[in-house]
């Protein structure tokens, strides 16, 4: 299985072959699988072109609970047993709609959604409910990748903000505070040299998989950052930077919006220029 192509899978030919392999297996739990697939040639002249070896691989990862005495039902397990071997890249698609998804796939790909139900118009409830939970899986994979790539840029600030302190001979260390307290208004505390003792140096970290980078400011980030504008500082990590870039809350201010009429902002998407 692992040297076949998903998109191999996910044809007409690899589902039947599947589907008529499952339906013989069950009827005859002790046949190798050649013994199954001679049997299925013999009785169904039609089924001898379908791609059997992909079948195979295709039943293989199907719940062995799925019964095959419905092809539509057998068909859909089928699709979601390829999303979670494989992720392939058309589910990225999902959250756009079921359209975005048809142009990613192939026109025999796109036989297999419609053989498993999936592509009636209207859609049933069921039918809705199966394309909303493929697009909510997606968002949740994609809110998990920002999370890590947001955590990463934190780990780099708080060992950067380290060798800064010792660099500037503040006895002191930063602390890593949205992992302790997420709603204190930003992610690091470092230090500033000061008299008689450092001053606090807050920072809110913002990485971007773009260049230049693109950060979101959301309208409490902005309001912590201006009840503590003195102390408070952005790091901006764009994908290649050996360091972050740091904007003080008057370098931004020019790019961030005014509440007007009846009109309030929440959250606001920045470019950054280097």
């Amino acid at each position: 299985m692992a040297d076949l192509d998903p998109d191999r899978l996910l044809t007409m030919s690899a589902f039947e072959a599947a589907y008529s392999l499952r339906r013989f297996r069950r009827d005859n739990p002790d046949y190798e699988d050649y013994q199954l697939i001679e049997s299925i040639r013999a009785v169904r002249a039609d089924f001898y072109p379908n791609d059997f070896e992909a079948g195979l691989a295709l039943e293989a990862i199907i719940a062995s609970d799925i019964d095959p005495s419905s092809d539509i039902a057998y068909f859909r397990a089928a699709i979601d047993a390829l999303v979670d071997a494989f992720s392939p890249l058309w589910i990225r698609l999902a959250p756009g709609g079921r359209e975005h998804v048809l142009q990613a796939v192939s026109v025999n790909g796109a036989q297999c959604f419609r053989n498993a139900g999936l592509l009636e118009t209207p859609p049933s409830a069921a039918v809705s409910n199966w394309w909303d939970v493929l697009a909510g899986r997606v968002r949740g994979d994609i809110d998990a990748r920002r999370l890590q790539q947001g955590r990463d840029a934190e780990k780099r600030s708080f060992e950067y903000e380290e060798r800064r302190l010792q660099h500037l001979g503040i006895d002191r260390r930063p602390r890593w505070t949205a992992i302790e307290d997420n709603d204190a208004g930003y992610d690091i505390l470092s230090y500033n040299p000061g008299l008689p003792e450092p001053t606090n140096r807050l920072i809110e970290v913002k990485s971007s998989a773009r260049e230049p980078p693109t950060i979101f400011l959301t309208r409490m980030e902005w309001n912590k950052a201006l009840e503590s504008e003195r102390a408070y500082v952005f790091h901006i990590w764009a994908p290649s930077a050996q360091m972050p870039m740091e904007m003080t809350v008057e370098d931004l201010r020019r790019h961030v919006p005014a509440d007007n009429g009846n009109g309030v902002w929440q959250d606001v998407k920045i470019r950054i220029e280097q």
